[in-house]
């Protein structure tokens, strides 16, 4: 028990000052016995010895101090290093103080992982977030590691957003400064209680400047997508998708472009909700927001784009067509595939061709067994 009790105390025991007042100890301890001995002649209280002999007479004392302010200080240095249950939200995220490791839903995140985020210029602030999120929308533990990811780099995406409508000549501008730092913070619900009140700046700036309407009503879309890219970033897929409807609804007439850039993503909103919370009817209206959107990316006109549509739009009826009985959507999302591959070609696009490949194997595969019975 004396070696266990010695075990738990002896990292404290590091400070180079313990080491100092134990050589001091043993250095006053031993003078004092000499002296006691009479191996040593007492030191004779006069003007010139008097500092050396109240060292003598208090040095034990003093080494003891040293001690103990070096265990202490120890004490302080060694405290981070002990691991933290952190409320977040309501759900508990184990923590270690150095933010090396990190324990969600039982599953450890690797301290590469975590490193790879910090290089990328997030704030611990912005990953201490993250994990509330995961924690919070019980992401499975296989999953974890791949969620982070993507919630990561939905926060960068919508950072830069916020910087790049930030930039626009807006005397609201200040607002989407202080969300920046929300979102620096990892403060999401102050950061898009900041876009909000921006959007509704912008509305009323709608109201009162009539040549400005087109851009205010961009803005305003822009705001709407930047809280769906937030609620992205919180793996909120079904309120990302309402707020990008939103922005494509507040594109003005003559803005085809920017409109076709909502509908993509509020597509792809509705179709990662339905692939994972098992929502078919996101999968069916994403189905057909992608279907909408193909007419405006031609495949004359903008082939890589035409053919990453083509892709998600496979993604979307591959999911559809594995929880249904039937092989039609199966059949479909294998055609459009070799669609995308048309132009998606290794030579043009090595990594997208890679993937549309593994999708189309994956389709066929389901297909085959659907059709074989199995």
């Amino acid at each position: 028990m004396e070696l266990e009790s010695f075990v738990e105390i002896a990292p404290y025991l590091k400070n180079p000052l313990v080491l100092v007042g134990f050589v001091l100890l043993l250095f006053f301890g031993v003078h004092r016995s000499l002296i006691k001995s009479g191996i040593l002649p007492p030191v004779v209280k006069k003007d010139s010895a008097t500092i050396v002999q109240q060292l003598l007479r208090y040095g034990f004392w003093i080494a003891v101090l040293i001690i103990v302010a070096g265990v202490v200080l120890q004490y302080v240095q060694h405290q981070p290093e002990t691991v933290q249950e952190v409320e977040a939200g309501g759900a508990a995220v184990d923590v270690d103080g150095n933010h090396n490791t990190v324990i969600i839903n039982n599953t450890q995140i690797s301290p590469e992982v975590l490193n790879s985020l910090r290089e990328q210029g997030i704030t611990q602030g912005a990953i201490n977030s993250f994990f509330a999120t995961l924690e919070r929308e019980q992401v499975p533990p296989e999953k974890l590691s791949e969620a982070l990811q993507e919630i990561a780099k939905r926060h960068l995406a919508l950072r830069q957003q916020v910087a790049t409508l930030r930039a626009q000549e807006s005397k609201n501008s200040i607002l989407l400064a202080q969300a920046e730092l929300a979102l620096d913070e990892g403060d999401y619900e102050k950061a898009e209680q900041l876009i909000l009140v921006y959007d509704e700046a912008e509305a009323k700036a709608e109201a009162n400047v009539l040549e400005k309407l087109t851009l205010r009503r961009l803005n305003r879309a822009a705001a709407q997508a930047l809280l769906g890219e937030s609620a992205l970033a919180q793996f909120q897929h079904q309120k990302a998708a309402m707020h990008f409807e939103q922005a494509v609804q507040l594109v003005p007439e003559g803005q085809a472009d920017q409109k076709a850039v909502y509908q993509l993503q509020w597509a792809d909103a509705l179709s990662d909700w339905g692939d994972y919370k098992g929502q078919n009817a996101a999968l069916e209206k994403a189905i057909g927001v992608y279907r909408n959107v193909l007419p405006h990316y031609t495949r004359a006109r903008e082939p890589l784009q035409w053919a990453g549509t083509q892709n998600n739009l496979g993604i979307a009826l591959s999911n559809l067509g594995m929880r249904e009985s039937g092989t039609a959507r199966l059949e479909e999302a294998v055609a459009v595939y070799r669609l995308a591959l048309q132009e998606w070609t290794r030579e043009r696009v090595p990594l997208d061709w890679a993937r549309t490949q593994n999708n189309l194997g994956n389709a066929l595969n389901a297909l085959g067994m659907r059709e074989s019975g199995t």
